[in-house]
């Protein structure tokens, strides 16, 4: 017991280093490439440019501090291949299903926060930037291909096999828990933790990362053709919410009369009964302690300016 405690708390200590160190360098870096590329673009007469600079500093922040992840990786090479998923088929209807359940959770959290909006004047996240006169296909590659291949690089890449070593459940969930911290507001949180199960599991299925890339980048597109095609705000709203309720009655019905479907990871492996030991010793490790403190202070924060 005292090993099995000792090792998942030794985890927890180097992720929680390790994600807390890229956190700080890519804020960091972000705000110094912003400024600069803000100033440079204020100096030639091109602030029409704004938005899209702020997109490709927040790219190359993530580019640069990314060697954090890489470091770690080399280090931990051995254990993080021998954790990888074992390759498989997996069918077209199932890639199909994950994107159906990505796009209803997204839907139903933007109803959410719209009702929410409305009720107490807040937000649970970030106002997003106009990307009006941007061009779109610097956006696509911004906005959709780049976040998709680098952040499925880093956390099913390295850290969701790094973790896989103490189980695929559990590696699941916290993988997923830390994807949705890093994004700092309470609305992505929730996405991005729900989001990570779903691309945890398309991986765990298929073993290639190609498929959690290709999901990601469907869910990030929609958001570059929502700033693209000429739609108000308000249709976009009203379809969202649309949307969000048909997601919701259909996750409802499924769980009430819906047989439980086999393969999906949360149900599939016998491991799971130790989940709540394994999230309590990695979890409670110091700096992964400091990672949530850090995360969730962030994310009230964000809500209340």
């Amino acid at each position: 017991m005292n090993e099995f405690k000792k090792s998942l708390r030794r985890t927890g200590c180097i992720t929680g280093l390790v994600v807390m160190a890229h956190l700080v360098v890519f804020q960091l870096l972000s705000g110094i490439l912003m400024v600069v590329m803000i100033m440079a673009l204020d100096i030639l007469g091109l602030m029409q440019l704004e938005a899209a600079i702020l997109y490709i500093a927040s790219d190359a922040a993530m580019l640069i501090s990314g060697v954090i992840y890489l470091v770690f990786y080399l280090i931990n090479r051995k254990a993080i291949s021998e954790s990888s998923p074992q390759k498989g088929k997996i069918k077209l209807a199932s890639i199909i299903k994950c994107i159906i359940i990505i796009l209803g959770v997204n839907a139903f959290l933007s109803a959410v926060n719209t009702i929410f909006s409305a009720v107490t004047g807040l937000s649970l996240t970030i106002p997003s930037v106009s990307a009006e006169g941007t061009n779109p296909w610097l956006l696509l590659v911004t906005v959709a291909v780049f976040p998709a291949v680098v952040e499925e690089l880093i956390f099913r890449g390295v850290i969701y096999r790094y973790l896989r070593q103490h189980g695929t459940v559990f590696a699941a969930i916290s993988s997923s828990l830390i994807f949705g911290l890093i994004h700092l507001n309470i609305l992505q949180f929730l996405f991005a933790f729900a989001m990570g199960l779903v691309l945890c599991h398309i991986y765990e299925r298929s073993g290639k990362l190609r498929y959690a890339m290709l999901l990601h980048f469907i869910n990030n597109s929609i958001m570059v053709l929502a700033n693209v095609l000429p739609v108000e705000a308000g249709i976009i709203i009203i379809i969202e919410c649309i949307a969000g309720i048909i997601a919701f009655v259909c996750g409802a019905v499924y769980l009430v009369i819906g047989k439980r479907r086999q393969g999906w990871i949360l149900y599939s492996n016998s491991e799971s009964s130790g989940l709540w030991r394994k999230c309590r010793y990695f979890f409670t490790s110091v700096p992964m302690l400091l990672l949530v403190l850090l995360c969730v202070t962030i994310c009230v924060f964000v809500m209340f300016i």
